[in-house]
């Protein structure tokens, strides 16, 4: 069909009135990824009109501003850009669109697009466009005029209410490809591109979508690509004026009866259909300002000028007579005021002839007037005095309470109705010891007759540091006070003036900074020591294995395996003495927590009269998670079961999918979450103890250290989780994990076991450890693998050993080492040195230190790979072999 319609539409060319001549047609394009992909994609097209047409097209790709200059000058007759510069063309240079494109993409035909806002997926505090008034971002553009890399972008940053320079800047890449690759690098924190360019550079085999993430997602009907905004018409084709009607035709009737199938269509990627409506790029430009609205923007303001400026010089000389008035007014006003104080200098005189005529009267009842004024002095004095005092005690957070000789309340302050949770209308006049119990720690005796006996009776002052006050509530604080008598002017006792100082939430701060300090104290003991056994643990499992790889009794060998299973069960004692510590992280990794779980229950109950039931589906989701640190904690629950039934019981185990919302009640971020649920048959826990059993140090079974539960706290939170407790009237307690779930995540299986004789490379190998029983097991194990191996104690001592190795050409491939150097340069500081020498080199960072953030986020710090003391020579060579085939 489409032949036929091409031979009718030539036979009418030819045989038409007018003779269309043939002529050469220059056909501008945008060049948005360059103009090499430009010609590649637009050349098969022009090919295609060539053949099909009587003219001659000659391709043109040119950037943002080249294609401006060419469209004024008017050496385009066809031109296809984005929406935003054809209209700025429709109003500069009269051009009109013929067609518009369907952009043919991954099997789907487009007739709309729109832009896309992304960021590198590792930018966690980069997901809404709220977010950029914290980060300040520096967002990558392609130029000032892309409508898909730019001008959509923009126009929803200002309807979030963003301001350009204030909560971001920008910088232009004059290219899609160009924006994509600054994002990946982290030369820009955001970029913006057109929809399917993320899709093609990915189909390219140029980036992989999974490093990015898109911010200020959009949904649009059957439209399934990257979206951040409003979707607007595909970009138009079209002519210049000079370009003749009849020219026009042909070429849109040639153009809307290429076939999306055909070969044309595929190689360009676009067919075209009838020219779209593009009000909504009109919207968006003049909302913006740019394009043909700034230059009406500059015109309305030079009109508004020309027609305001009569009205504006008319307000500036109206303002200037009325501020030649005002002056005017002001020295009128000036000159009155004179006047004023002359006729007021007379008033005086006059008044002071007639003072002296009353001067005698004056004197005559001067005396009665100043024995009047002394009286009610006295009497304001006593009033002011009575005031200020009752101010004070008002005013005063201490407790104030005063009785009489007999121990009766006379007097109560507010802060002392609040202390003891009684008014003052019913405390006064009652005994003081009859209504307050007070009594001291140490000899647990009425402390309140003690008081009124030294300073009502013994005129003495009496203090105490602390006591308990038991309240009508039959609450108890501790409180400190004073009791001081009062005296008459005669120096009689009258009573005592008694305060209370709550202390209670004072002594509270103190014994929560004793137990800071005591878990700071535990949290250096425990990382000295962890560090210590590690490397001794190293040492003693390196030794098993040099005797494995030299052995050949296979009895003997499985007593070996048996000693090293021995030394990695006593490496979780270590993690669990890290778990006390403060810094770093666990060392995660994507696993089913099933096995661990089960694991757990068969060792920590084995021996028990107690039964697990076990509640798991099968479709459970995978969580990323440490699972040494996760076993401490299963255990340490189980442990708690256990011990609070001797005599058996039953122990419930559950696990389940779960969603959140947002807000949730365990104050948890919206997502996927896996609720590990473990409930007991026995007594439960008490009520009041209920709130402290995540505490450190917190224990109610003798000779309990009070960390169980609390590393299980610190180990849950480390994992972004959420560990609760509840025990229900009658029913045992019920302790629920919540752990971020992955229900896409792969489990993380273990590396394939490494065995002697199945090396597949061979490399030279440097060793830097400072423990000499972890540095040489490690160097023998790798030569009786087969590689060329040195060590040294340090690092100075490795840095020479390298430059010595690179000197003589025969340069390391590997290096092993050791994080922390006691005195000496670590690992960490060393690699960049070694660096610098020779960049290809590979490095491995072993240390006893789990927690420490280089072993959690080794590739951050330049290492190709981690590895925690102790370790197995299976998985020292497995991860080399790994390590040494990238």
């Amino acid at each position: 069909m489409l032949v036929i319609h091409l031979v009718f539409l030539w036979i009418s060319l030819v045989f038409s009135p007018v003779a269309v001549s043939a002529q050469t047609i220059t056909f501008a394009v945008l060049a948005k990824r360059g103009k090499e992909a430009a010609i590649k994609r637009w050349q098969p097209l022009v090919d295609y009109l060539h053949e099909t047409t009587p003219y001659t097209i000659k391709l043109e790709p040119l950037p943002f501003e080249a294609l401006k200059e060419a469209v004024q000058k008017g050496q385009a007759d066809l031109v296809l850009a984005n929406p935003a510069m054809y209209m700025e063309f429709k109003a500069c240079c009269g051009l009109s669109p013929i067609v518009t494109m369907k952009n043919l993409k991954f099997g789907k035909t487009y007739t709309r697009f729109g832009g896309v806002i992304f960021t590198r997926s590792e930018h966690r505090y980069l997901s809404t466009l709220e977010d950029f008034k914290k980060v300040k971002p520096l967002v990558g553009t392609v130029d000032p005029a892309s409508f898909g890399g730019w001008l959509m972008q923009w126009r929803e940053f200002m309807q979030a209410g963003l301001k350009r320079g204030r909560d971001f800047k920008v910088q232009f890449y004059k290219t899609h490809d160009a924006v994509v690759y600054a994002v990946l690098k982290g030369v820009v924190d955001v970029g913006c591109v057109r929809t399917d360019i993320l899709e093609a550079m990915s189909a390219e085999g140029k980036i992989r979508l999974k490093d990015l993430k898109l911010i200020h997602p959009q949904r649009a009907p059957g439209f399934d690509l990257w979206l951040s905004t409003p979707i607007y018409p595909e970009w138009p084709l079209a002519r210049a004026p000079t370009l003749k009607d009849e020219v026009a035709e042909v070429l849109a009737s040639v153009l809307l009866a290429l076939p999306k199938d055909s070969e044309v269509a595929r190689a360009t990627g676009a067919a075209w259909t009838i020219p779209h409506n593009y009000q909504p790029v009109h919207e968006c430009l003049r909302e913006l300002g740019v394009g043909p609205y700034a230059e009406l923007k500059a015109q309305l303001m030079y009109e508004a000028r020309e027609k305001y400026l009569k009205l504006i010089i008319s307000l500036a000389l109206a303002t200037i007579i009325a501020a030649l008035t005002a002056f005017y007014i002001f020295s009128l006003n000036k000159r009155l005021s004179r006047a004023y104080q002359e006729l007021k200098k007379h008033r005086n005189h006059l008044e002071s002839l007639v003072s002296e005529r009353t001067l005698h009267l004056e004197k005559t009842t001067r005396n009665l007037e100043e024995e009047v004024e002394e009286r009610r002095r006295a009497e304001r004095a006593t009033s002011e005095e009575k005031e200020r005092l009752a101010v004070i005690l008002r005013s005063l957070t201490d407790a104030v309470i005063v009785t009489d000789i007999t121990g009766r309340i006379t007097l109560l302050n507010p802060a002392a109705e609040r202390l003891l949770e009684i008014s003052a209308q019913i405390a006064l006049g009652k005994s003081f010891c009859e209504l307050i119990s007070l009594k001291t720690k140490e000899k647990k005796s009425r402390l309140c007759r003690d008081i009124l006996h030294w300073a009502s009776v013994e005129n003495k002052l009496i203090s105490f540091k602390e006591a308990e006050l038991k309240l009508p509530s039959g609450r108890t604080l501790l409180v400190e006070g004073v009791a001081t008598p009062v005296h008459s002017e005669a120096n009689e006792v009258l009573g005592s003036v008694i305060v209370l100082r709550d202390i209670t939430a004072r002594k509270r701060l103190e014994e929560e900074a004793l137990k800071a300090s005591r878990l700071e104290t535990l949290s250096l003991l425990a990382s000295g020591v962890a560090h210590d056994f590690n490397n001794l643990l190293s040492a003693i499992v390196g030794y098993l294995n040099v005797i494995r790889l030299k052995l050949k009794d296979r009895e003997l060998e499985e007593t070996v395996n048996k000693a090293e299973r021995a030394c990695f069960t006593a490496k979780t004692l270590t993690r669990e003495l890290l778990t006390y510590t403060t810094g770093g992280g666990p060392v995660k990794r994507m696993v089913s927590l099933v096995e661990c779980i089960q694991e757990n229950i068969s060792f920590a109950l084995s021996g028990s009269k107690i039964k697990a039931e076990i509640d798991f589906p099968l479709d459970l989701w995978p969580t990323e998670v440490d699972p040494d640190q996760m076993s401490i904690c299963l255990h340490n629950i189980l442990l708690n079961a256990r011990q609070v039934m001797p005599e058996g019981g039953k122990v419930y185990i559950r696990a389940r999918n779960v969603k959140l919302d947002s807000p949730n009640p365990f104050g948890l971020p919206p997502g996927p979450y896996l609720e590990i649920e473990i409930e007991d048959t026995g007594p439960g826990i008490p009520e009041n103890i209920l709130p402290h059993i995540f505490e450190p140090f917190f224990t109610t079974k003798e000779g309990g250290s009070g960390l169980g539960l609390f590393s299980c706290h610190r180990i849950v939170e480390a994992h972004n989780g959420r560990i609760l407790a509840e025990s229900p009237p009658g029913k045992g307690a019920i302790f629920r994990i919540l752990l971020p779930a992955n229900p896409e995540g792969k489990v993380e299986t273990h590396e394939k076991p490494y065995e002697a004789g199945t090396k597949t490379c061979s490399a030279r190998i440097l060793i830097m450890d400072d423990e000499e029983g972890v540095r040489e097991p490690v160097a023998e194990i790798l030569r009786l693998s087969g590689f060329e191996v040195e060590t040294a104690e340090n690092g100075e001592r490795a840095l020479t050993i390298f430059k010595q190795a690179l000197d003589a050409g025969t340069p390391f491939d590997l290096v092993i080492l050791d994080l922390t150097v006691p005195g000496g340069l670590g690992g960490r500081d060393l690699l960049p040195k070694l660096r610098k020498l020779f960049p290809e080199v590979k490095a491995i960072v072993v240390s006893g230190y789990s927690q420490d953030p280089v072993m959690e986020k080794y590739k951050e710090f330049g290492f190709n790979g981690a590895i925690i003391k102790p370790f197995s020579h299976q998985a020292l060579l497995a991860t080399i072999e790994r390590i040494l085939s990238e």
